[in-house]
């Protein structure tokens, strides 16, 4: 059987998913697609539009066989550790054939050579990323620089856009981690990952994000620009005002700033000591997590590096935690959000092939894991009480907590 697998946010799923799912299925109309999705919060620092299982539930309407969580430690991470965390759990699942990703640009060859300098870091690159950054330039700004130099032409395209730096880290763990499984890569058809206007069929997740938040939506776009499914769900949570964003969750940021000082803030991942007196010293000015990324991005400090920081300041995400995990292997565990009914023997493959537990009940899962499988999980748990907590008081709903959940059957 061939499963290929997409690490993904899916925030909201759209129609250029959908297309990336099938164009691999023009190839491989018998391959059994398996999403490895981010939880409620996400790579850019923010909470996820939608709960996870309303974002699960939208792949297995459209495409998606099987999905399993990425765990919000690496779900929340810069790209070297999000690629990294989901390779390592993508190899331990076993059996997973190709690794589909969407990317602006596709020249394999070029592609695995910063791959492969990237992965081994050569004494003349690592010279040349010295230079640069002894300089005074940002580490992108130096790491391209040192590219350059060591290629002898121009990559600042190639590393710069998103998905093309995502796609590098892919290729780059797969080499450090020596894994068999194959990269598939699928050009990004309209939309930029970061155009915010809604004017294709085939619109960035950021643009539908913002028109749905709108007061008045334009639904004859929205709905032209996602699956039936996607829409019907999205439009159900508006309408019980269960679209998050990261003003929801403001309070919550205002009151973990207020708690913190310099010891527990440099424990926090991603800060520094140069940042931690950074927000010491304008915590006082905090009015809403936008704001407050505002007025402490810097040159080196940009505005998603700082909205990352604060959601693992919210969440509680420390270096320890974060070295904890990477002490097991990354993936302590795989669990399972949810499969199609037709397809619930994946699951039984995945437990005959996986080298670590696989999750499907949770009450069960105390029994399964090592002590340090435990606390990545627990951690995962809170994370995903922070989210319904801010779902609740917002709807004023009785929102299930994530034991009272079962997995998402479609």
């Amino acid at each position: 059987m061939k499963i290929a697998a997409i690490i993904c946010e899916y925030n909201p799923f759209h129609n250029g998913h959908q297309y990336q799912i099938e164009q691999f299925k023009k190839e491989h109309p018998d391959a059994k697609i398996l999403a490895l999705m981010s939880g409620d919060f996400t790579q850019r620092g923010a909470p996820a539009i939608v709960d996870k299982y309303a974002r699960c539930k939208m792949a297995l309407c459209t495409g998606v066989d099987t999905v399993i969580e990425l765990p919000s430690i690496w779900a929340t991470s810069s790209a070297f550790d999000f690629a990294n965390g989901a390779i390592h759990l993508l190899n331990s699942i076993g059996g997973i054939t190709d690794l589909i990703f969407g990317c602006e640009d596709w020249h394999p060859d070029l592609f695995q050579e910063i791959a492969g300098i990237l992965a081994q870091e050569p004494p003349a690159y690592k010279s040349s990323l010295k230079s640069h950054l002894a300089k005074g330039l940002s580490f992108p700004a130096a790491r391209q620089q040192a590219l350059n130099e060591i290629l002898k032409e121009d990559v600042s395209s190639y590393i710069n856009e998103p998905n093309n730096l995502l796609a590098l880290e892919y290729l780059r763990a797969l080499s450090q981690t020596h894994s068999s499984i194959r990269p598939y890569a699928v050009i990004r058809k309209g939309s930029a990952h970061t155009d915010n206007t809604l004017s294709s069929t085939l619109a960035s997740a950021s643009a539908l994000r913002k028109e749905f938040r709108k007061q008045a939506p334009d639904l004859k776009l929205l709905r032209d620009a996602l699956p039936e499914h996607s829409f019907r769900i999205l439009t159900n949570y508006k309408e019980r005002n269960l679209l998050m964003s990261e003003q929801d969750f403001s309070p919550q940021v205002s009151y973990a700033l207020t708690c913190s000082d310099s010891i527990s803030l440099r424990k926090t991942d991603g800060i520094d000591s140069d940042l931690a007196d950074r927000i010491l010293n304008l915590r006082s000015t905090y009015i809403n997590w936008d704001g407050f990324c505002e007025l402490l991005k810097t040159k080196n400090y940009t505005y998603t590096r700082i909205s990352r920081i604060l959601t693992h300041l919210l969440l509680k995400q420390t270096d320890e935690l974060v070295s904890l995990a990477k002490d097991c292997s990354y993936s302590p565990y795989i669990r399972i959000l949810g499969c199609k009914k037709s397809e619930t023997m994946i699951i039984k493959n995945l437990k005959a092939s996986a080298t670590i537990p696989v999750i499907d009940k949770l009450s069960a899962a105390p029994k399964q894991l090592s002590k340090c499988g435990s606390k990545v999980l627990n951690h995962d748990i809170f994370v995903s009480e922070i989210y319904r907590n801010a779902q609740r008081i917002k709807s004023k709903e009785d929102i299930l907590n994530e034991y009272q959940r079962g997995i998402v059957l479609i």
